[in-house]
C-alpha cells in the first residue's frame, strides 16, 4: 500500500507526543529534524551553511565570552554590535567594521605609519588579513597572527584598524544585559551598573556613555517683579516664578526662585511687569503665578531680540569628544563673548534657542557650546543678542492645572548599583525603566517626548514622570518591559498589562495594571514578532509567547507553551534557553540558543497555527549567542561559535546565508566558510581560520570532494570559477512511527517494510534515504562530479528493514542543497 507525507510543517516532536495519533501537529511531525528548516507552507529545507566573519576579539581565551546585539539605524543599513570584555566591535554585510584605510610601508613584521593611532592589542587588516599590534613606537608598529605567532615578509601598503569602543561592561556582565533602540541610540541596562547609552555619531563614531538624569536646561537663575500702581488701593503681594523650555521645545526646567511685588492688579492702569534672566540653550521661557497655593501658568515668552544678523553656515567641530560650534555671521555681528545670543530659522532643532557666546575669533565668527559631535555644517538661520525677556501681568488668571516641574525621580534612580535598573523599553513617547534591587517591582517613565526628564508637578500633569509599583500577591522582580499594542512587565513570576481602559494615553492620573498570567520570564531579553512577545519562562526549559487574547484589546493578553509538541529539547539540569532572536524574512523563524550549545529554530507563523521545531548543530562548534539583523531585505542570522581551530579553541563571529539560490553554484552548504567568484583557479588561499581542518568544497556547483587546508590553501585538481569551501555537516531528518489509516489500531503493534520511497524535491542535487542511517541509498553515484539541481519526484529502492514504526530517515551531508516538499512510502505489512 501506498502512504503519502504532503507536509512536514509539525517540525521534530517529543518522542512523549508519539502517543497522539489524534493531533494534526502529528501527522505533519517528524522524529528528527537536525539540520534542516521546516518552511511555513510545509517542506522543509536543508539548513544553509555560515559565512566566517571574524574571530572574536580575546576568542582564544577559553573564558571570555562574547554576546552579539542587533542594531538598525535605517531601513538599510544595520550592524551586529559584538560586546566582550569591557569593548564593542561591530559587523555589517558580513565584514567587520573598519576605519580609514591608511597608506603604510611593510618589511618582516613591522608596518612604517606616521603618527599612526594603534596600540598594543589592536586588530589591524592588512593585505587581505588580519594581525594584532605586539609593539608601537611613534611611526611604525610591528605586528603577529592572530594566534600569537611571528610574522615576517609582509609587503602591504594599506592598513586599516579594525573599529573598536571602550565598553564598562567585563564578560561576566554582557549576558545579563537588556537594552531597547530608537532611532540612533541603543540603551543598555542591567549588571547592577549605570544605564549607558551606545550612539551612532557616524560609520565610525560611536559612542558609549553613562546616562545621566540630571536636568538638560537650567532654571532661570533671577526673575524680578516689578509693580506699576497708578492706583494704590488695597494692594496684596504676588508671587512669580519661571521656566526655561529647552531646544527641543519640550524639556522644561524647574522653577527659579519666587519674585514678589506688591499691587492691585483688579484696578485698571495696575500691572506688573516680570523679567527673567537668559538661560543657555533656551528656547523659551514659561512664567508662573502663586494662587491658592500652587504656582499656575499665565503665559510663554521667546526672548526675541531687537535686531538680527543673518547666518551663513554653523559648524560642528568634529571627534568623539568635541563640544563647540562654530557660527559665521554674513555681516559683522558686533557680539562679545559671554553674550546671549537666540539663534532661529535653522530649519532644525539643533542650535534653535539661546546660547551663551565662549569667544568670538573673528567679527563674523563666534563659538557656542555643541551638544553634538558629528562635524555636520548646516547652512542658514538668523542670530540676534538678547538683553532680557518678560511679559506684563495685568491680572492674568492663573491656570494651576498646568503647574511648574518642581520634584524629579531622579534621586531614586540610577544613583548607586542598587538602584540602576535592570528593564527598559520605549513606550508612548516615553523611556521606561524598571526593576532596581531596591524597588524590584518598581517601574519608572519620563516625561512625555523625553527620554531623560524624571521630573514632575503638583498637581500631576498627563505629560509628567511617572513612577509607580506593581501590586503583585508575590514579590517577583521585572525581568522586562514589552511595548506591544500596550505595555507588557514580564516579572520572574507573572505577566503584566500595563494600559488604560478608556484607550487613551497613559499618564499619571490614568492607568491600569493587570495580570494576564502566572508563568513568568527569565532574564532572557524577549523578541517582538508580529503581534507578540516570545520568551523564556522563569525555569529556561519553555519557549513562550504572549500576545492579544481576542479580536478586542479588552480581552487581555494570553500566554500560550510554544515547546507543548517539544518538549525534549530543553531541560533544567544541562540545557536551558541561553538567547532568542526573531528572523523576519523570508520564513518568520524564532532562533534559540541553547546553554549547551546547540542552535534551535521554531517556525513560528501562529495567525496560521505554525509552530515547528527544528535543531541546528553547526559544524564542530557550540554556539553561543545569536542576533538576527536585516541585510538586503533579508533576516541574517549572525553566530558566536566556539570551536577549536587548529587544536586551540576559537570564537568565530559566523553568518548563515541565504537559502535561496538561482544558480547551482549559488547554492552554499558549508560551515564556517568563505566563497570566491572569479576568474577560474585550483589555488584558494585565505583559509587560516580553517587550518588543519578537513572541508568540503563545492566548485562550479560540483561536490569535488574533501581537502585539507594547510597553509590557508587548498588546490583543486580542475580550476574554478565559483567556489564554496568550509566544514561539512549532516542534515538529517527521520519520519514518525508509521500509523496506516484502516487498519486496526491504525497499524500499531504490525510489522511493516518500506520498499520504495518516492520524495518530491525542489532545487536539489541529491537525496539519501534508508531504513536508517546506516542503511542509506543514494539518489545518485557518488561522488557528484557534476549534476545540475532538479526538481521533481526521486524514487529510491530501501534497504528492507521489517519492524513496528516503519520509519524513513533522510541525509544530506555534501555542500549540496536539498528541499524536500513531499514524501510516499510503498509499504508492506506482516502479522
Amino acid at each position: 500500500m501506498k502512504t503519502n507525507f504532503r507536509s512536514f510543517a509539525g517540525g521534530e516532536i517529543s518522542p512523549e507526543m508519539y502517543g497522539r495519533l489524534d493531533l494534526t501537529r502529528y501527522q505533519t511531525g517528524l522524529s528528527l529534524c537536525r539540520n534542516f528548516m521546516v518552511l511555513p507552507h510545509g517542506p522543509v529545507t536543508r539548513r544553509p551553511g555560515t559565512t566566517y566573519v571574524n574571530e572574536a576579539r580575546f576568542g582564544r581565551l577559553t573564558s571570555t565570552k562574547v554576546r552579539l546585539i542587533p542594531f538598525s539605524f535605517n531601513a538599510t543599513q544595520t550592524m551586529v554590535l559584538e560586546l566582550g570584555d569591557y569593548y564593542i566591535r561591530f559587523h555589517t554585510s558580513g565584514s567587520p567594521l573598519l576605519e580609514a584605510s591608511r597608506t603604510v610601508s611593510s618589511s618582516g613584521n613591522t608596518v612604517s605609519d606616521t603618527a599612526h593611532p594603534n596600540a598594543v592589542g589592536d586588530w589591524i587588516y592588512l593585505g587581505g588579513r588580519y594581525y594584532k599590534v605586539a609593539s608601537v613606537l611613534t611611526n611604525s608598529y610591528t605586528v603577529v597572527y592572530l594566534d600569537g605567532s611571528a610574522v615576517s615578509g609582509l609587503t602591504a601598503t594599506n592598513a586599516a584598524r579594525v573599529y573598536t569602543v571602550v565598553s564598562p561592561w567585563a564578560e561576566s556582565e554582557v549576558f545579563n544585559l537588556r537594552y531597547t533602540q530608537s532611532a540612533d541610540v541603543l540603551t543598555v541596562v542591567g549588571s547592577g551598573i549605570p544605564i549607558y547609552e551606545i550612539r551612532r555619531l557616524g560609520s565610525t563614531n560611536w559612542t558609549c556613555t553613562a546616562v545621566s538624569f540630571a536636568p538638560t536646561i537650567s532654571a532661570p537663575g533671577s526673575v524680578t517683579a516689578t509693580a506699576t500702581v497708578p492706583h494704590a488701593t488695597d494692594t496684596t503681594t504676588q508671587s512669580y516664578g519661571a521656566t526655561a523650555i529647552a531646544a527641543d521645545g519640550v524639556t522644561e526646567s524647574t522653577m527659579s526662585k519666587a519674585a514678589t511685588c506688591t499691587n492691585n492688579l483688579g484696578l485698571a492702569g495696575n500691572f506688573n511687569t516680570i523679567a527673567t534672566g537668559l538661560v543657555t540653550g533656551a528656547l523659551r521661557y514659561n512664567f508662573y503665578k502663586l494662587r491658592a497655593g500652587t504656582y499656575g501658568y499665565i503665559g510663554t515668552t521667546t526672548g526675541k531680540p531687537a535686531t538680527t544678523v543673518a547666518i551663513t553656515t554653523i559648524v560642528e567641530a568634529a571627534g568623539r569628544w568635541a563640544s563647540t560650534a562654530t557660527v559665521t555671521t554674513a555681516v559683522v555681528h558686533g557680539f562679545s563673548p559671554g553674550d546671549y545670543v537666540s539663534i532661529t530659522e535653522t530649519g532644525g532643532s539643533d542650535f534653535e534657542g539661546g546660547w551663551t557666546i565662549s569667544s568670538c575669533p573673528t567679527t563674523t565668527t563666534f563659538i557656542i557650546p555643541c551638544a553634538t559631535t558629528g562635524g555636520t555644517t548646516y547652512s542658514g538661520g538668523n542670530v540676534g543678542k538678547v538683553t532680557a525677556t518678560s511679559i506684563i501681568d495685568d491680572n492674568i488668571t492663573p491656570n494651576t492645572a498646568v503647574s511648574p516641574p518642581g520634584n524629579t525621580f531622579a534621586s531614586t534612580l540610577n544613583v548607586s548599583a542598587a538602584t540602576s535598573p535592570q528593564a527598559v523599553a520605549y513606550y508612548e513617547q516615553r523611556r521606561w525603566f524598571a526593576s532596581t534591587q531596591t524597588s524590584p517591582q518598581n517601574i519608572w517613565a519620563t516625561r512625555s517626548g523625553t527620554e531623560t526628564n524624571l521630573t514632575y508637578s503638583i498637581p500631576a500633569a498627563d505629560a509628567d514622570a511617572m513612577n509607580f509599583r506593581l501590586a503583585a500577591t508575590k514579590q517577583n522582580a521585572i525581568q522586562h518591559l514589552v511595548p506591544l499594542n500596550d505595555l507588557l512587565a514580564l516579572t520572574a513570576g507573572g505577566e503584566f498589562r500595563i494600559y488604560t481602559e478608556n484607550g487613551n494615553a497613559i499618564s499619571p492620573t490614568n492607568i491600569t495594571v493587570k495580570p494576564q498570567g502566572a508563568l513568568g520570564a527569565s532574564s532572557v531579553q524577549p523578541v517582538v514578532t508580529n503581534r507578540s512577545a516570545v520568551y523564556a519562562q522563569a525555569s529556561g526549559i519553555r519557549l513562550l509567547d504572549i500576545g492579544p487574547g481576542g479580536p478586542n484589546a479588552n480581552y487581555g493578553y494570553m500566554v500560550s507553551d510554544l515547546n507543548l509538541m517539544a518538549t525534549h529539547f530543553f531541560n533544567a539540569n544541562t540545557n536551558t534557553i541561553k538567547d532568542i532572536c526573531y528572523a523576519q524574512e523570508p520564513d518568520k523563524t524564532v532562533w534559540v540558543v541553547g546553554s549547551a550549545g546547540y542552535l534551535y529554530g521554531l517556525t513560528y507563523v501562529p495567525d496560521q497555527q505554525v509552530y515547528a521545531w527544528h535543531q541546528h548543530p553547526i559544524a564542530q562548534g557550540l554556539v553561543e549567542s545569536a542576533c538576527v539583523v536585516t541585510e538586503s531585505n533579508r533576516s541574517v542570522l549572525y553566530l558566536v561559535v566556539n570551536r577549536p581551530v587548529n587544536g586551540v579553541v576559537t570564537r568565530t563571529i559566523e553568518r548563515m546565508a541565504s537559502r535561496v539560490f538561482s544558480y547551482d553554484y549559488q547554492a552554499y552548504y558549508v560551515d564556517c566558510g568563505l566563497t570566491y567568484s572569479g576568474a577560474a583557479a585550483t589555488t584558494f588561499s585565505g583559509l587560516w581560520h580553517l587550518e588543519g581542518q578537513i572541508v568540503s568544497v563545492l566548485a562550479d556547483g560540483a561536490d569535488v570532494g574533501p581537502k585539507t587546508v594547510s597553509g590557508g590553501t587548498i588546490t583543486l585538481s580542475v580550476a574554478a570559477s565559483n567556489v564554496s569551501v568550509g566544514l561539512s555537516y549532516n542534515s538529517d531528518l527521520t519520519t514518525l512511527p508509521l500509523t496506516l489509516e484502516g487498519m486496526a489500531g491504525e497499524g500499531r503493534g504490525t510489522v511493516k517494510n518500506v520498499n520504495r520511497v518516492f520524495v518530491r524535491v525542489s532545487q536539489s542535487m541529491m537525496v539519501q534515504a534508508g531504513p536508517s542511517f546506516s542503511k542509506l541509498q543514494s539518489s545518485v553515484p557518488t561522488p557528484v562530479s557534476s549534476l545540475p539541481s532538479k526538481t521533481g519526484e526521486i524514487a529510491l529502492t530501501v534497504s528492507p528493514n521489517w519492524n513496528p514504526d516503519a520509519a524513513i530517515c533522510i541525509r544530506q551531508s555534501g555542500p549540496l542543497p536539498l528541499t524536500v516538499v513531499s514524501m510516499a512510502l510503498d509499504v508492506v505489512t506482516g502479522g
